[in-house]
């Protein structure tokens, strides 16, 4: 039963990683990478108690190119991403 429990929870890992990384290159993202952070247990890490409360960690990059090379339109784009569904 716990190896069945463990095919579930891994199979909705990687639905959920499919859906946050469609969504994310969905709204302009140009590399997504998502991470168990378990893996760094034993690396010398800042505030690791961190990963006590979130499990993964989610990377996502947007081109610079697609602002073109203003730094203030850069800037001024970003409180947009805490807009996301």
């Amino acid at each position: 039963m716990k190896n069945i429990n463990n095919v579930k929870r891994n199979c909705r890992a990687a639905k959920n990683t499919e859906n946050i990384r469609d969504m994310a290159l969905g709204l302009g993202a140009d590399l997504v990478g998502i991470a168990d952070t378990s893996l760094l247990e034993g690396v010398d890490v800042f505030l690791p108690y961190l990963f006590d409360c979130f499990p993964y960690a989610i990377s996502i990059a947007i081109s610079v190119e697609k602002f073109g090379r203003d730094p203030e339109k850069i800037y001024s784009s970003i409180p947009s991403l805490n807009k996301l569904p």
